[in-house]
């Protein structure tokens, strides 16, 4: 699996588009105001592209981005797919299938080896 990043401290998204090549799967970490601004450019860029957005600050290696975007491009060796878990702020333990349990276990596997690069 190959996994490139592209960060803008700006939040400028097209800063961050050079790192992805051939992704497979898009995760992306964003400020609440551009969150869905970023994903709704991400979709039209990546029509078939799964992608996970996310509100928070970006760390890689020693770059800790707090109001910009982090971009994660994941390809080589991998099949994503995605759907959407509704009802969310209720806590839907009754909609969520061992399929999203495995994708998260996945996702904090996959955070934790990027995280843990030099």
């Amino acid at each position: 699996m190959k996994i490139s990043c592209g960060i803008s401290q700006t939040g400028n998204l097209q800063d961050t588009l050079n790192a992805i090549q051939d992704p497979k799967l898009i995760i992306f970490v964003t400020t609440e105001e551009k969150l869905a601004s970023h994903a709704e450019e991400l979709y039209h860029l990546y029509p078939n592209i799964p992608t996970i957005g996310c509100i928070g600050m970006g760390y890689q290696n020693t770059t800790i981005t707090e109001h910009g975007i982090h971009v994660y491009s994941f390809s080589d060796g991998i099949e994503a797919v995605g759907n959407v878990i509704e009802q969310v702020s209720i806590m839907p333990v009754k909609l969520v299938r061992k399929n999203i349990t495995l994708f998260v276990l996945i996702f904090v596997v996959v955070m934790m080896k990027l995280l843990s690069q030099p």
